[in-house]
């Protein structure tokens, strides 16, 4: 067998070496421990007490031996300490290969049970054990219909749930809105069962000493009696000393929302069907408009100028009344707004423009050509807010 010489303080000091990465092991055991994961710290105790018993045995070897001594490279030592290396490597590695598994296991082994359930006329929310129904508290959003579901622990923390009428691109209620000190970015989009969601984090309503974490998704509803569209809003409330922590159990839980029949979700940023409808109404008015404002610009008599206006006036008012049917996302709903705006103030100064043509009024006709342009600017300002929600739109 292949040998070394070393003096005994060489091999005394590999000794320390090697006690001091026990120790460095076995106290790295807290860390684990103090964050909750206790079988990491038994993976990182076990292979650190396998290494500090093989130190303290070949030091005390060493102790006892001459001063200059041959040791073999891998030296027997007694048999109770092969037994304890052996064991320790062992449960370390089976240690590891658990945790390993569990690391790659589906999502769905790490959620919690969840066989209790509260439902309303838009969704239902599966909870666990120990959580409990009650009447939702006050957080400066009006949700229709709302449910409420408290955990044992932290006291006070509470998850509620229903459809709110918030739009525009945040999802969050102009309630609530009102509240916050500026308009909040928000943060991930999650998925919660079939729903995708934005969520924010960290918001503090003025008024509220309960920390809020919010999961917005926008719906489209089929039902007689209710609104078109809505946001399925989740609020996480608890102290902000929990905050975090709750925030994280309440994001899991809100993974089983479901929605009731006649409910859709609808796709965060741009709709790919409203767009498409979108455009080709504001293709078809460009073209439209392009022509007839030719047409009047050229025409050599009043009657011509008529004929030119109220061909433009129709075409506006064909576009406000296919924009009016439309059903935007609650996110685009204030853009949509503003649009059909804008499209009924052209559609009426379009009218104005043909009553005074018609009729032979030069100076109304000025006046009402006038008002065409304004309006006119006003639908491109109103398309631009489109283009800020990510839309690509003729204009």
């Amino acid at each position: 067998m292949a040998t070394l010489r070393w003096t005994r303080e060489q091999f005394q000091a590999a000794c320390a070496l090697a006690t001091l990465v026990s120790g460095l092991l076995i106290g790295s055991t807290v860390i684990p421990f103090e964050f909750g994961a206790p079988v990491l710290g038994i993976v990182l105790f076990i292979p650190g007490l396998a290494t500090g018993i093989a130190a303290v045995y070949f030091g005390l070897r060493a102790w006892r031996a001459p001063k200059n001594f041959r040791v073999e490279v891998f030296p027997k030592p007694p048999a109770w300490v092969v037994a304890a290396i052996a064991v320790g490597s062992t449960i370390a590695l089976g240690t590891t290969g658990f945790l390993a598994g569990r690391a790659v296991a589906p999502t769905a082994a790490a959620t919690p049970a969840l066989p209790n359930a509260a439902v309303n006329a838009d969704l239902s929310l599966s909870f666990p054990d120990g959580w409990r129904e009650q009447q939702p508290s006050d957080v400066a959003i009006a949700l229709r219909e709302p449910i409420a579901v408290t955990p044992p622990f932290p006291h006070g923390a509470e998850m509620i749930a229903g459809v709110s009428a918030a739009d525009g691109p945040t999802l969050l209620s102009r309630d609530l809105l009102a509240r916050l000190d500026g308009t909040p970015s928000a943060g991930a989009r999650l998925r919660l069962g079939s729903l995708s969601a934005y969520e924010y984090r960290g918001l503090r309503p003025a008024g509220f000493r309960s920390e809020l974490t919010l999961l917005v998704s926008p719906v489209e509803v089929d039902v007689p009696g209710l609104p078109r569209t809505g946001v399925v809003t989740v609020v996480c409330a608890s102290t902000p000393a929990t905050a975090t922590a709750f925030a994280d159990r309440c994001r899991t839980i809100a993974s089983s929302l479901a929605l009731q029949p006649g409910r859709r979700p609808l796709p965060l940023g741009p709709s790919v069907r409203y767009a498409t409808l979108l455009s080709r109404v504001l293709q078809a008015l460009n073209d439209a408009q392009s022509s007839d404002d030719d047409a009047i610009r050229t025409a050599e008599t009043p009657a011509g100028q008529a004929d030119g206006a109220r061909s433009a006036y129709q075409a506006f008012a064909h576009a406000a009344a296919a924009v009016r049917r439309m059903r935007p996302s609650p996110a685009d709903a204030a853009a949509h707004r503003r649009l059909l705006a804008a499209l009924d103030t052209a559609t009426r100064a379009r009218r104005e423009l043909t009553a005074a043509a018609a009729g032979g009024h030069a100076a109304q006709f000025a006046h009402a050509a006038d008002r065409v342009r304004r309006s006119v600017d006003q639908v491109r300002e109103a398309l631009s807010g489109f283009r800020a929600l990510g839309y690509d739109v003729p204009g």
